[in-house]
């Protein structure tokens, strides 16, 4: 669906008549105009997690109910694997994973494994758990809901 009338309407001045006869696109019903709210409301959203920021802001909350009114999981489109996640992270940070996602101790050749090998494992281990990084995890998730 193509906007650009909105677009346009924001950057003509008052009392521009192309200005004012595109307000009634803002008038539609149907699809139209459900598409326009979604597409308004796309553009509002900001739940990036920056590494400054505290969890407690009111962005991620607002962000974790609207998710969950739409009933979205991040879990559903995205496994973690060795590309996106576990070949950025440290050994510590997998071995860590493994233990959250598979709810088990650490094994002593974890330790020692090299970090791609390592990674290799996480990524076969996790696929299948719904086990997310915290940082995408929705603010009141635990491991347990998260595994």
């Amino acid at each position: 669906m193509n906007f650009d009338f909105f677009i346009d309407l924001s950057v003509s001045g008052p009392g521009c008549k192309t200005g004012i006869s595109q307000l009634s696109a803002l008038q539609e019903t149907g699809s139209r105009s459900l598409a326009l709210l979604a597409h308004i409301g796309a553009l509002s959203i900001d739940a990036i997690r920056q590494k400054s920021d505290r969890l407690e802001h009111k962005r991620f909350g607002h962000a974790d109910a609207l998710a969950e009114a739409i009933g979205f999981d991040i879990a559903d489109h995205y496994t973690p694997d060795v590309p996106t996640y576990f070949s950025r992270v440290s050994s510590p940070q997998i071995v860590t994973t493994l233990c959250e996602a598979k709810g088990v101790p650490a094994a002593p050749a974890w330790s020692r494994m090299k970090k791609a090998e390592l990674a290799v494992i996480a990524a076969r281990e996790i696929a299948g758990t719904r086990w997310l990084p915290e940082v995408l995890r929705a603010i009141g998730d635990t491991v347990e809901e998260a595994a």
